[in-house]
């Protein structure tokens, strides 16, 4: 969703809260879809997955102007939303990579591949019923209380005190730098441990990149925005993660079933105190799936790591770093503020909402929000 450059302009208490409400808004719409039992494709899931990592993404750049309208329990349960819809969207993911691996498979290998498929089947409906649940109880409450909060804050004015409020594109370039120093220490981290965890901590940060480049839009000197870099390494970061999320899974769900097996066999042993009858639990094919699937993760996995490591990794990414620091360098060039405000009394604490400070700008927002809206619902159907 392009952001219209007057907003960039405006102080950042103002127009951080404008940007939030407008993703709280794009999040609280397709929570509506995704709460549709009609609704099981897999769009939904990823559109409402994404709209809530923006959302967090801008409430963050907000700080320290939305310190005191979001506080941290706040951006704790939106958190722990973002990484139960993210989670859903993994497991189809999971299911549809195996879908695609059973024509190669052989005959011997299908039972490995069909209990995994239904195991990501039972979790998956789990995940998502807990989401759906949650959308249902709390989220409506959050929405409410977020936006009446984003809406309305106070701003406390000393005259005596000459400097202007930072606009909202200082923000922006605040935060960009401190994201390419983030994703500089990042990537230095996937270099040495290229873990789960590393990867994850170091995608998001090139999220956060992408999402304030997007914003930046015009700010940004034509050609020279790292936006298409950003979202190349944000692809390989993913992806990487994935796969490595995935071969864990793998690997716990082969040992489920095996541990299942040897329950069952010692069960029936125990009963009828003999063996007779009874096939060895750990000779059996569904191992031979779990080992085929892992061999295929495992070629897919090594060349993720070595398209990250030949194109981002060991000094390659120094130049989207020195991209993102001079894009931030570009965004903190002087730009159209509005004209003081002339007070008689020395101190005066000022209550504004983010919505009528420029009602011209609230309606292009919104107007942008609805055509968003509709693009997506046309596409879904």
């Amino acid at each position: 969703m392009p952001t219209p450059l007057p907003l960039l302009a405006t102080p950042a208490d103002a127009g951080v809260r404008m940007l939030a409400l407008s993703w709280l808004e794009q999040t609280a719409l397709r929570a509506e879809l995704l709460r549709d039992p009609r609704r099981t494709d897999d769009w939904t899931l990823a559109n409402f997955a994404d709209a809530l990592r923006r959302l967090e993404t801008h409430l963050g750049a907000g700080d320290p102007p939305l310190r005191r309208s979001v506080g941290p329990r706040t951006r704790a349960r939106l958190r722990a939303l973002a990484r139960m819809a993210e989670a859903g969207v993994d497991l189809r993911r999971y299911a549809l990579w195996t879908r695609e691996q059973l024509p190669a498979l052989e005959t011997r290998q299908q039972p490995g591949a069909a209990w995994l498929l239904g195991r990501l089947a039972d979790l998956s409906a789990r995940t998502e019923g807990r989401l759906r649940r949650e959308l249902g109880e709390s989220f409506h409450r959050l929405h409410h209380r977020l936006a009446r909060r984003l809406r309305v804050y106070t701003v406390e004015v000393e005259l005596a005190d000459a400097a202007p409020r930072p606009s909202m594109v200082e923000v922006l370039a605040l935060a960009i730098q401190a994201d390419a120093d983030a994703l500089s220490d990042g990537l230095a981290d996937v270099a040495t441990s290229p873990g789960v965890r590393t990867l994850r901590r170091c995608e998001r940060v090139a999220a956060r990149v992408r999402h304030r480049l997007e914003v930046a839009g015009g700010y940004v000197p034509p050609g020279s925005s790292p936006l298409a870099s950003a979202n190349a390494l944000w692809e390989t970061l993913d992806g990487l993660r994935r796969r490595h999320s995935f071969g864990e899974m793998l690997a716990r769900a082969a040992a489920a079933e095996s541990a299942a097996r040897v329950s069952r066999a010692m069960a029936q042993v125990l009963h009828s105190g003999s063996m007779h009858g009874v096939r060895d639990p750990l000779r059996t094919n569904a191992r031979s799936g779990f080992l085929a699937l892992g061999a295929r993760l495992g070629v897919e996995t090594a060349g993720s790591r070595d398209a990250l490591r030949r194109r981002w990794l060991g000094g390659r990414s120094d130049s989207l770093i020195r991209e993102l620091r001079a894009a931030a360098a570009s965004l903190r060039a002087p730009v159209a503020r509005p004209a003081p405000i002339e007070r008689e009394a020395d101190r005066e604490v000022e209550r504004e909402t983010a919505w009528g400070m420029d009602r011209e700008m609230e309606r292009e927002l919104g107007r942008e929000l609805r055509l968003g809206l509709v693009r997506d619902v046309e596409a879904a159907v």
